[in-house]
């Protein structure tokens, strides 16, 4: 036999393996009833709410069931795979926590350490470093309201925000230890910490004690430590529009947030995150001992209550920096969300039967109970998917019949209770769309009907002036525009309707 046909033949058996490989995993997903349940339910959701998105479980270090939804970029048209990368979000706040448990098996850190005996000039003595990895600290978060002024397009870094803390100092919200409020803030302090005590990058750290030894070969942090032949596997971040089939690709370049870390901002794919799990299951990383202090809920000084996610189909307590679920009957479930601007991510991970469910999205249309649902189908729960937002059904009967089917439903459905109701926010950016779509007699019409629900509010007669404005109706302009002017209870928004009014 020469060694082309050798070759060839070779090449031929791997193929038949692969192929009944695959078969073998498809056959096993037909064959679970439970896999078949989520894959049907997730079909649905693509084709009804435009879930888009990659999935992943897996029972006992074998994958059951990977798939992938839409697509990567919507004007491209290109598909998501099981090899795209996406901004993992929040999730990343579990991989600075495992990061800190490696300085606290090396002896270089305790829990109880104050972080003040780190990181000098920290501003709140009496923190310690489990309460930055619990959010019980009670540091306001940066993202938020006064602080969020101060660093607003300034594209600070953890170290300027941290010098930022120690000059302002803002008032705790609440004494350490006595309350639970989830703050990024906490997560950049901790990955300076990581920085301290590891002599090296919070990038470079993760490289070497995470990301390596659990074989992590497609994940970084930041988008630009993306090698550039894997840029085109990115997914790209898009937001739902009311009044467009598609979604809209948005991008994280000029977010405020962008050169922070620790708190998020890593990338990855559903199958090194499936890496990251079974590290940790198989103690490549940390040990058991570890792990499970990692697990554990943590009690408030004061003995206070507290639940997170209440009203989710996993109501929970906070571990370090993981969620544990409350009364699991299915042993211990630990998890973890994500949200960015564009993209929705959540990680589960049954610790006792090792089962891990990964869920990554690039745009924004999934929430925490159609996130969690198939984990509660894997363990034969009960579950709740997210409720329909009326705003989006009003903004797809608009693309397929008009706006006056759109606003019959709105009347048949606006007090039921199967649909989130429409809100201002929805009002004004379903307006927003149709005014750029330049048709006004809608936004017209839309504005009305603001003004049937809640007729003694300046918000909706004001944007009828403007539309009527447009519209070159002045007498129609200037009579809601006095209107709004009547109803309104705020300084700014009568300076802005007079002079709206004088341009009338």
């Amino acid at each position: 036999m020469n060694s082309k046909n050798y070759i060839n033949i070779i090449a031929l058996t791997f193929l038949i393996w692969s192929c009944n490989n695959n078969t073998e995993q498809s056959n096993q997903a037909k064959s679970d009833p439970r896999i078949s349940h989520v894959d049907s339910v997730l079909t649905q959701l693509n084709n009804e709410r435009g879930f888009n998105g990659n999935m992943l479980i897996a029972e006992q270090g074998n994958i059951s069931y990977s798939k992938s939804f839409g697509f990567a970029d919507y004007q491209k048209r290109v598909k998501l795979t099981e090899n795209t990368i996406f901004n993992i979000a929040s999730i990343s706040k579990t991989f600075t926590a495992v990061g800190i448990m490696i300085l606290v098996e090396q002896g270089k850190l305790a829990l109880d350490n104050n972080v003040i005996d780190v990181l000098d000039n920290f501003p709140y003595p009496e923190v310690t470093v489990q309460q930055l990895l619990s959010h019980t600290s009670g540091i306001i978060v940066e993202q938020r309201p006064p602080f969020l002024y101060e660093i607003k397009d300034k594209g600070y870094d953890n170290q300027k925000v941290y010098e930022l803390f120690s000059e302002i100092k803002p008032e705790l919200v609440f004494p350490s230890g006595t309350n639970y409020m989830y703050s990024n803030s906490n997560y950049i302090f901790l990955a300076l910490i990581i920085e301290k005590l590891s002599d090296e990058s919070y990038a470079s750290f993760l490289k070497d004690n995470i990301f390596k030894p659990a074989q992590m070969n497609r994940s970084f942090l930041h988008y630009n430590d993306i090698p550039e032949d894997l840029l085109e596997s990115v997914a790209k971040p898009h937001q739902s529009s009311f009044l467009s089939k598609d979604p809209f690709p948005v991008s994280h370049e000029d977010s405020t947030f962008i050169n922070m870390y620790g708190e998020g901002w890593i990338y990855s794919t559903t199958k090194d995150l499936f890496q990251y799990h079974k590290a940790l299951q198989d103690g490549k990383i940390l040990s058991k001992k570890t792990l499970e202090e990692m697990y554990t809920p943590i009690s408030l000084k004061n003995d206070k209550t507290y639940e997170i996610n209440g009203k989710t189909n996993y109501p929970s307590l906070s571990g370090l920096a993981w969620r544990v679920a409350k009364d699991s009957i299915s042993g211990k479930i630990v998890y973890h969300s994500g949200g960015v601007l564009g993209g929705r991510t959540m990680l589960f991970r049954n610790v006792s039967k090792d089962m891990f469910y990964v869920c990554l999205t690039n745009n924004d249309e999934s929430a925490r109970n159609t996130f969690s649902f198939p984990f509660k189908k894997l363990h034969n729960e009960d579950y709740k998917l997210d409720k329909l937002y009326l705003s989006k059904e009003f903004g797809k009967i608009y693309l397929e019949k008009g706006v006056d089917v759109a606003i019959d439903f709105f009347e048949e459905h606006k007090s039921d209770k199967n649909y989130v109701p429409f809100s201002g926010w929805d009002y004004e950016d379903i307006g927003i769309e149709l005014i750029a779509k330049k048709d006004l007699k809608s936004a017209i019409k839309l504005y009305e009907l603001y003004n049937s629900e809640y007729p003694k509010v300046s918000f909706g007669h004001k944007n009828l002036g403007k539309v009527y404005n447009l519209m070159e109706d002045k007498n129609q302009s200037i009579k809601h525009y006095k209107l709004a002017l009547e109803y309104s209870d705020d300084e700014d928004e009568k300076k802005e309707i007079k002079s709206a009014l004088g341009s009338s």
